[in-house]
């Protein structure tokens, strides 16, 4: 499956610096960061490259057979 990424960021930030005779000299920073990733893609990864397929109980009739929350049952 083809794999997208996309990533955008945004910094910003701003120093200012205070000096007086009576307060001393004092540096203040401040700053911000935004940070967004966007990944699309099937998600078919496999750390091994096998991929299991699993089948779901039948009844007698061939109809698939459901749990009490109406999910396949195994």
């Amino acid at each position: 499956d083809p794999d997208q990424r996309n990533n955008r960021q945004f910094t910003a930030s701003l120093s200012y610096f205070l000096s007086s005779a009576s307060l001393g000299s004092h540096e203040v920073k401040t700053g911000v960061e935004h940070y967004t990733s966007t990944r699309v893609g099937g998600n078919s990864q496999s750390s091994t490259g096998y991929v299991f397929w699993a089948d779901y109980a039948l009844d007698a009739a061939g109809r698939p057979v459901l749990d009490a929350n109406g999910r396949l049952a195994r």
